[in-house]
């Protein structure tokens, strides 16, 4: 039993129509991939927003201190302030953790689709050049395993 036809077999049917499965999945694994990448772009943003907003809030009260006479009310402001500035850490906390995420998911965003998108040019280029699975050829089999391994 030559080669091609073993990991046909092992394929369950033809192996041309199980790599263009694959390619599909792949394309649906990379789409996947960028939305979730839009998603935490779209949280980063909006964390900035909320960030942006309680340091308006804290300069806000700053200014109605300044203006206050000295008493309970000023005492009042101050702890107003006091906790603001706890919030604006948390928030910038929270937007440090975002970033971090972002940068951990883009590059296997990146890789995935450049692998898409070589896999599908791959496939084109044999096509075109007359090579296929079929005849078994040794460009193929070397590419082989980095498509047949889960």
């Amino acid at each position: 039993m030559n080669n091609g036809i073993e990991i046909e077999y092992l394929f369950g049917g033809d192996l041309i129509d199980k790599t263009k499965e694959a390619a599909r999945e792949t394309g649906r694994l990379s789409t996947a991939a960028e939305q979730a990448a839009s998603s935490i772009t779209e949280k980063i943003a909006a964390q900035k927003a909320v960030v942006k907003q309680v340091e308006s809030d804290l300069k806000s009260l700053q200014k109605q201190y300044e203006k206050i006479a000295p008493g309970k009310a000023q005492n009042e402001l101050m702890l107003d302030i006091r906790a603001c500035k706890v919030v604006i850490e948390e928030e910038k906390g929270a937007l440090a953790n975002l970033e971090a995420g972002a940068q951990e998911a883009s590059a296997p965003v990146s890789k995935l689709t450049k692998e898409y998108r070589s896999l599908i040019q791959e496939m084109a280029r044999m096509r075109l050049s007359g090579n296929s699975i079929r005849n078994n050829t040794s460009e193929w089999q070397s590419g082989l395993p980095s498509f047949a391994t889960p």
